[in-house]
Parts: C-alpha cells; sequence; structure tokens
C-alpha cells in the first residue's frame, strides 16, 4: 500500500505526509484508526491516544518531542 496526502493548515503551513507499506489496506485502516493500535505503532503510552475516526470526529495523538541526551 502507498499513499501521499498533502494539507494546507488554516495558517498556510502545509506537508506532505508520503508512507509505504507493505501490509493490506484493511490492516492498515485498523491500526491507523484503532487508539490501542496506534499507540502501539506510535509509542505512545496505553490509553493515551484519543480518536472517533467517523466524519466531524476529532484525532488526539500525544506527540511529544524527543528528550535531549546529555554527553557529559
Amino acid at each position: 500500500m502507498s499513499t501521499e496526502q498533502q494539507t494546507t493548515g488554516t495558517d498556510g503551513f502545509s506537508y506532505t505526509l508520503t508512507r509505504t507499506l507493505d501490509a493490506p489496506v484493511a490492516r492498515v485502516w485498523q491500526a491507523w484508526t484503532t487508539p490501542e493500535q496506534y499507540a502501539q505503532w506510535a509509542y505512545c503510552a496505553p490509553g493515551s491516544v484519543e480518536m472517533d475516526v467517523r466524519p466531524g470526529g476529532a484525532w488526539r495523538p500525544p506527540w511529544s518531542p524527543p528528550t535531549a541526551v546529555s554527553s557529559r
């Protein structure tokens, strides 16, 4: 499965997300639309992802910047 999506936000910032996966479309859809499976795929804490993938729903994954590692 390969897909590309381009989005422009209200602030004019745009980005393109491209992902190629060697998996059936139904399995990828399930992984991206089931909170527990998305949390596992994105290394989020269990129970921390909220999503309603119906039209008009909301999606709120917990994004955290990588922590800096000190070289001391």
